[in-house]
């Protein structure tokens, strides 16, 4: 798991340097509303394992919440949280299983009942949406709203509300007993006669809280004992690093050196019995100066906010790309056209040795590549077990293990042994989809980094 959370953080700060934009939302809101239109042949289990949130962990929970709901309605509000996504909208992601007969347009309209749509699922998974493998798990994006403080601020909880054919803005109106004109302000240019449009409904009933507050007080008391032990365990492991440091023999002879890429590298402990040797690369950092001159002197005007370790400036500065892939800086208006690109053998996609094509695509495959050398602790090109001194690519081994009946036992084989048993397969298994997702032959068949970014994010 420290593996995945580790290549998340790494990816969002990445893309957030890379990409900067303004915030539309800064954070979320504790509890939202999803009216779920029920059909006969669902249940209250399939409902709660679908809409399955820190809130939401039992179809017990569904029924407290609908107490006073009408016995003829075919809907019931199914709580969940609002978060805020990747600083873009409000909304939670769901995990859905998927079952043989799924494609994304069951998945809306009949798994989800249309509070999530076709282009919404496949803004948020890798896959094509008719090569979803059987036993995938897709992200579920629901939309939610915190209300609008503009608009009025006696509204604190508000429904996600799928539209339907016989729906329209007085009828929902007159059954939420809201104004017309209120509901229409808080959903500008909703068209509640087009049945298929998402609206928020501000709900004035806080009952569903108080049904709530023993799964909350439940989830708080396990967030503080898991802090407690963070804390603990870093502090534990500081100070066996100091001792470690203490007591370590001189290893003049293993001293940094620098390569020609610029990168200064460390061999750490010399060889010994039962000893492992680890190789770090270390990238240059930023002087002092540098920063200053990058942030106009720590100007408040660059600052974007405070935390426990300190002030957070934004600043642009010149990044560094690895030897992989086959993108290359290039300023703005330049004119520069190279007639041959060189890339890292087993980093380049099957088109560019065909015919030379070069796409964002391209770049989107090596991050494939990176993320199956993360699972295996291997180099993208590795050496065959047979006596013929052959190579094969981590793709192919990959590709070989995903098109068996069962591929878990496959994959089980290509993951770094160091790993032992401490990772959550579940998570690696997703993991290593998004990578096959990226190293797809087609280019137009892989996902876009958005996406990737977005799907890396859910992983935990």
């Amino acid at each position: 798991m420290n593996l995945i959370l580790w290549l998340e953080l790494g990816i969002l700060l990445l893309f957030s340097v890379c990409c900067p934009i303004e915030s539309k939302c800064t954070k979320g809101c504790d509890l939202a509303l999803a009216s779920y239109y029920v059909r006969p042949s669902t249940n209250l289990t399939f409902i709660a394992n679908a809409l399955r949130s820190e809130i939401l962990q039992s179809p017990y929970q569904i029924i407290e919440c609908n107490k006073n709901r009408h016995p003829a309605s075919n809907r019931i509000n199914v709580p969940f949280p609002c978060d805020c996504i990747a600083g873009e909208f409000l909304g939670h992601v769901f995990h859905y299983n998927i079952t043989p007969s799924d494609t994304y347009d069951v998945i809306a309209e009949y798994r989800y009942s249309n509070l999530t749509s076709v282009p919404w699922l496949e803004r948020f998974n890798f896959y094509a949406g008719s090569m979803i493998p059987e036993d995938a798990v897709i992200n579920v994006t629901v939309n939610c709203s915190c209300g609008d403080s503009s608009v009025s601020k006696d509204y604190g909880l508000f429904i996600t509300y799928p539209l339907r054919p016989e729906d329209g803005l007085s009828s929902i109106a007159s059954q939420f007993n809201i104004s017309a004109d209120l509901l229409q302000r808080y959903n500008v240019g909703a068209n509640f006669s087009a049945g298929n449009d998402l609206v928020y409904i501000p709900g004035k009933g806080f009952g569903v809280v108080a049904g709530l507050s023993t799964a909350t007080t439940v989830a708080v008391v396990f967030l503080l004992a898991v802090c407690i032990y963070v804390r603990f365990y870093t502090r534990k492991k500081a100070k066996e690093a100091i001792l470690l440091k203490k007591t370590s023999p001189d290893l003049s002879t293993n001293a940094p050196r620098s390569n020609s890429d610029g990168l200064v590298e460390s061999t750490g402990l010399a060889p010994s019995s039962g000893s492992t040797i680890i190789t770090l690369k270390k990238p240059v950092e930023f002087s002092y100066k540098e920063l200053a001159q990058a942030t106009d002197n720590f100007n408040v005007a660059n600052k974007i906010g405070k935390g426990g370790f300190g002030s957070v400036y934004y600043a642009e500065l010149r990044g560094e790309v690895g030897d992989f892939g086959l993108t290359k800086f290039v300023e703005v208006g330049s004119a520069l056209r190279p007639a041959r690109l060189v890339g890292t053998f087993g980093y380049m996609p099957p088109e560019y040795g065909e015919s030379g094509t070069i796409s964002p695509k391209a770049d989107v495959y090596a991050f494939g590549i990176v993320l199956y050398e993360l699972i295996s602790g291997k180099e993208a090109i590795v050496e065959t077990n047979d006596s013929s001194l052959q190579f094969r690519g981590l793709y192919a081994l990959f590709d070989k293990a995903f098109k068996q009946p069962d591929p878990r036992e496959d994959i089980r084989k290509l993951v770094d042994p160091r790993l032992g048993d401490r990772y959550p397969f579940d998570a690696l298994k997703r993991m290593a989809q998004l990578a096959w997702a990226c190293t797809q032959d087609d280019p137009q068949l892989r996902p876009s980094m958005e996406s990737v970014v977005l799907a890396l994010t859910t992983l935990s």
